[in-house]
């Protein structure tokens, strides 16, 4: 019995001793030396969105810097998470410098029109620049950090420029058809495309066509064409004319009759002549 109860005890003792170690190794991690304050502030592009397209070389640049749910704020300045400053990257280039010394109390926003974008694509991101602190287990601050955040990459294309459009057929000649090809070439993709004959309203098309039932005449026809961006181009008007198909000038029924006639009677000459000749050769 003894020696069963001294059993029982000393396994108690090292569950004990375990379960103690256990619990201590727990609230060292619960309750760590120091804890570092340093989560990034959140930055939100409205404006460009990705992937857009602008006719305009003028593009407007809207973004908020937020603060994060773990922001520390306590009161003095020094114990404050703070948004230092701000810029912008377009193209890979710093662009501007925006100070903010903000606690982000309240949303950061800004606006401001990016100028003289030259035509094709571009790429713009927002930095933020703040600063952060570690605090010992007993409260003190102990020593400020910087924190650095950026934005999405955000990418634009900006299009000023209307398309081109060749028209390949209708050019100025006389046709013998009431019906004639409409051919051109656009130098971009297009969102509408639309023609003008004889300066009547615009048809819309989705490409090549024919134009039938064109009354004998002259005519003038000009496509229009809008890209992506929203430019609109035109071509050049062409002229061109429609007459009736041609045709060989057609003879008196008398004068077939009377050629007919001639024609029969030469044959019949030269038939005489040759039986002739042949009878005067035997």
């Amino acid at each position: 019995m003894r020696r069963t109860a001294a059993a029982v005890t000393l396994v108690v003792v090292f569950l004990s001793a375990a379960l103690t170690g256990t619990w201590f190794v727990n609230l060292a991690k619960a309750f760590p030396n120091e804890i570092e304050y340093k989560t990034p502030p959140i930055i939100s592009i409205h404006s460009p969105v990705n992937n857009a397209t602008f006719s305009v070389n003028n593009v407007l640049l809207d973004f908020t810097v937020t603060k994060p749910d773990y922001w520390l704020f306590h009161g003095g300045y020094a114990a404050q998470q703070i948004l230092k400053n701000v810029n912008y990257q377009l193209d890979g280039k710093q662009y501007d410098q925006i100070p903010a010394n903000s606690t982000l109390e309240s949303p950061f926003d800004y606006a401001v029109n990016l100028t003289n974008l030259t035509d094709g694509e571009h790429s713009l991101k927002v930095y933020a620049y703040a600063s952060g602190w570690v605090i010992q287990m007993n409260g003190f601050f102990e020593y400020e950090v910087s924190i650095n955040s950026s934005s999405d990459m955000v990418n634009f294309t900006v299009d000023t420029t209307p398309p081109r459009i060749a028209v390949l057929s209708s050019e100025k000649k006389t046709y013998y058809t009431s019906k004639v090809p409409l051919n051109f070439t656009v130098n971009e993709l297009t969102t509408q495309i639309k023609y003008s004959l004889d300066g009547q309203e615009n048809v819309t098309i989705a490409g090549n066509k024919t134009l039938t039932n064109l009354p004998y005449g002259e005519h003038n026809i000009t496509v229009f064409a809008t890209d992506e961006a929203g430019n609109a181009g035109a071509s050049e008007t062409v002229n061109f004319t429609v007459e009736k198909t041609e045709s060989f000038p057609a003879l008196p029924v008398a004068a077939v009759s009377v050629a007919v006639a001639l024609g029969a009677a030469g044959l019949m000459v030269y038939h005489k002549k040759h039986k002739r000749s042949l009878v005067q050769n035997h």
